[in-house]
């Protein structure tokens, strides 16, 4: 519980109205410390709770713990993706189910490399790889800024009509994606 300041009200007395915590959130006078809770993370007050609303607090806490722990039907899948036999800068991976049982999940390519959580299973992959082709102004201006132009570096083959597949098998899978642009 964060510690409690008192200030001064209209007065000049010290009053319980005016009770804030140590960032100033004001602390109203109908929240007897004994009867509420208050819920603080690193000194800042979120929310005072009655009794009956910390009962419904801590049920809806074990939910979101019941629907976290149901994710132990996921695999985590990490590797590279390269392009031309170089690692791809920057792009996108996406895991799309077969059996349309699961979510939908996927991972950025950062200097060839990608991590994902994937559902157990075999699932279609598309992968999506873009260089800058140029650049256009932003408005029909002298002084208009830029914007980079991006076009898709890999074929239909490995995204929108992809090929790929991978079969995640429970823990940590690793896969190589070694691609061509032609």
């Amino acid at each position: 519980m964060p510690t409690l300041r008192w200030t001064r009200g209209a007065s000049g007395r010290r009053s319980a109205a005016a009770r804030v915590s140590p960032r100033g959130v004001p602390i109203p006078a109908s929240a007897a410390l004994d009867s509420y809770r208050l819920v603080a993370i690193d000194g800042e007050v979120l929310m005072y709770l009655g009794k009956a609303n910390r009962y419904w607090l801590f049920l809806l806490a074990g939910l979101v713990m019941v629907g976290c722990a149901a994710n132990s039907d996921m695999a985590e899948v990490t590797g590279v993706v390269n392009v031309d036999g170089q690692p791809a800068e920057k792009g996108s991976i996406s895991f799309f189910p077969l059996n349309g049982q699961g979510p939908t999940t996927g991972a950025q390519i950062v200097q060839g490399k990608y991590q994902a959580k994937v559902p157990l299973g075999e699932s279609k992959v598309e992968i999506r790889v873009s260089k800058a082709v140029g650049q256009k102004k932003l408005y029909d201006t002298p002084d208009s800024p830029v914007q980079e132009v991006y076009a898709e570096v890999l074929p239909s083959k490995y995204n929108s009509k992809s090929e790929l597949r991978l079969d995640a098998q429970p823990g940590v899978n690793e896969k190589d994606w070694n691609l061509d642009s032609q």
